[in-house]
């Protein structure tokens, strides 16, 4: 019996509003229609791979999917799944793409092909719901859990969590960044932070020299007792949440100058700006402009606080229309008002003169509703729509917790609190929500990076449902990467979740013009 595949856009297509293209934009070119000749290799040997199975092939593009019909490796915790339909993977992969090495490592399902990958155009972003990594022939495989095993391996001093906590942390499922840190801090009270990447925790402790590391990795359990998680450990934070990119610049690429950014002003040219448009400060710092949000008469816009870092050391008082100036391309268009608890999350004041409309540029819906974390699946795929990248494709897949001092500056990284702060022993539990990419351009370069910043993220997938329809903002993109794990950085990022800004009551504006 032949199994049904389906190559698929997941209806989705680009909206044709941005005035500027970006480079690093997925390309949407049809893919032509090979002859039977080309689909169809000739049998010369007697091992030759089976005809792949007949499907009718759509637009295949970054952000498109490849799904089997009978089974999906969606939220699968073991490997049975992924054993038992390997030959049907090899089957539709080899024909289609010359596969010749497939490795199951959720949520990322590693592609290997014989020759250079085919053309970023022609990857489908996932493959049997798991996000699809390609590699080529030389290309080291990455590894999907970064932190260090430890090495004492008595079961009697493996670690324990609260038993009512331990009933919280459940594979598969994304659990209350409290209820992650609580439970963590039991075994490990001296955890700076702890992040859940699908099935395995790692926990954080301030960083330490490396022989020094070295000796704790011996004393530490390298497993849970009634936890079914496994169990790494991270020298320092795991996440840069200082975003280093900013005051230390890494050499960039050679072809870096020539990408491309929407950088127009979109407030001169068409007379409003939206999500997803290119905002800043008057000290050149940029960031993606974020969606409307309202509580009760007042509205205000989404922004990332880190761009007006350097006008925040001398003044912390948000508020004053002089100060904390935003701007879209030249434009002035408001001030920072004021900022979501200790999170990243700003609020933008528009001037009265200046029109806000909530609808994305590259994505075909509007802001509708603010998610939880505790509502967001490993199972979901989201969207983010950046002026340095137009849209891009992400794969829930944990979330971190950590405890910040006052202003939000991270104690992980030695700022402490200040004078009229939190007493020292009292800190503050944020939330991020970890998301994976196959998409190595949107971290890999530290503009790039930066400038995706702000960006919301909307949930395109629920399970196997479709519900881009609903306009459901789940987070905002963090500056923050993988720190420590060069090679890793190319798989997950970070973004704070909507909790703080649902709890103090805020809401979307649906489908707005400001007046």
């Amino acid at each position: 019996m032949a199994e049904t595949v389906h190559f698929s856009t997941q209806e989705m297509m680009l909206n044709p509003q941005r005035l500027k293209r970006p480079s690093l934009n997925p390309p949407m070119n049809p893919i032509k229609k090979r002859s039977r000749s080309e689909e169809e290799p000739e049998a010369t040997q007697t091992q030759s791979p089976p005809p792949a199975p007949q499907a009718e092939l759509q637009l295949v593009v970054a952000t498109s999917a490849i799904d089997f019909e009978d089974f999906t490796l969606a939220g699968a915790t073991t490997f049975g799944p992924f054993i038992v339909n390997k030959d049907k993977l090899f089957k539709v992969l080899g024909h289609k793409f010359g596969i010749e090495e497939i490795t199951f490592n959720p949520p990322f399902l590693f592609v290997r092909s014989g020759e250079t990958p085919p053309p970023v155009e022609e990857r489908p972003f996932s493959i049997a719901g798991c996000v699809a990594v390609w590699l080529g022939p030389k290309d080291v495989m990455p590894e999907v859990h970064p932190g260090t095993l430890g090495e004492m391996d008595d079961r009697e001093n493996f670690a324990e969590v609260d038993e009512e906590l331990s009933k919280e942390l459940v594979p598969g499922q994304m659990p209350d960044p409290h209820v992650l840190f609580d439970a963590i801090r039991g075994p490990f009270p001296d955890a700076i932070a702890v992040t859940m990447i699908y099935d395995t925790i790692v926990v954080e402790f301030e960083e330490v020299d490396a022989a020094v590391w070295l000796e704790r990795c011996l004393s530490l359990p390298m497993a849970f007792k009634n936890l079914d998680f496994g169990l790494q450990y991270s020298n320092g934070p795991l996440a840069n949440t200082e975003c280093k990119c900013l005051t230390k610049p890494l050499p960039l690429p050679q072809n870096l100058d020539a990408l491309v950014a929407d950088d127009t002003d979109y407030v001169k040219d068409k007379g409003y700006f939206c999500p997803g448009t290119m905002l800043g400060s008057t000290e050149g710092s940029t960031i993606t402009s974020g969606i409307e949000v309202q509580k009760g008469n007042e509205t205000r816009v989404l922004a990332a606080l880190h761009a007006w870092d350097d006008e925040s050391r001398k003044n912390n008082d948000l508020g004053g229309a002089g100060d904390f100036v935003v701007l879209q391309g030249k434009t002035r268009v408001g001030y920072l008002d004021q900022r979501i608890d200790d999170t990243n999350m700003a609020l933008i004041k528009v001037d009265d003169d200046v029109k806000f409309r909530n609808q994305f540029l590259d994505i075909d819906c509007v802001p509708q509703k603010l998610v939880r974390s505790t509502n967001i699946s490993f199972k979901d795929t989201f969207y983010i729509d950046s002026f340095v990248t137009g849209r891009q494709h992400l794969r829930g897949a944990g979330v971190r917790a950590y405890r910040t001092g006052v202003r939000g500056r991270d104690i992980i990284k030695g700022n402490g609190t200040t004078e009229g702060g939190p007493p020292p022993d009292t800190y503050v539990v944020v939330g991020q929500g970890v998301f994976a990419t196959n998409a190595p351009e949107i971290l890999h370069r530290p503009v790039i990076r930066a400038g995706i910043c702000g960006s919301v993220i909307v949930r395109n997938l629920s399970g196997a449902q479709k519900v881009l329809d609903k306009g459901e903002i789940c987070g905002v993109m963090h500056w923050a990467d993988l720190a420590k794990y060069e090679s890793d950085s190319k798989l997950y990022c970070f973004a704070d979740v909507m909790d703080p800004l649902i709890d103090a009551g805020w809401e979307c504006v649906v489908d707005s013009i400001r007046a």
